[in-house]
């Protein structure tokens, strides 16, 4: 079975060292069993303490991962098909498509470099 793009990021997420000056605050824990004096449990706890902005940053970065790869691959790609335009021996409707088709690649890169 093909691991889904959620897979892989469980996969990295649970791989990821911890840094060396990781520190959560006063040694963070929770026991969400207790309920507060109401009998409710009203003390469940929002955000984190656990990273830094910059450790967090890290971590998602490794979670996501680069698309340099798949970038680099695409550049690959449609510079091999811009070659192949100049080929005489290719049908002018099968250059149109492939313009067309580095163009759409382009385009998808510069979306993704660009955010």
């Amino acid at each position: 079975m093909r691991k889904t793009q959620i897979d892989k990021m469980v996969d990295r997420f649970l791989c990821w060292k911890l840094p060396e000056d990781f520190g959560p605050d006063c040694g963070i824990s929770f026991d969400g069993r207790q309920d507060d004096e109401l009998g409710k449990n009203k003390t469940w706890p929002t955000g984190t303490n656990l990273f830094t902005a910059t450790q967090a940053k890290h971590m998602l970065s490794e979670v996501v991962g680069t698309d340099e790869e798949l970038l680099s691959l695409v550049e690959k790609t449609a510079n091999m098909l811009r070659g192949m335009t100049l080929d005489p021996g290719v049908p002018v409707h099968t250059k149109y498509s492939m313009r067309s088709r580095i163009a759409e690649l382009e385009a998808a890169v510069e979306s993704r470099i660009d955010g």
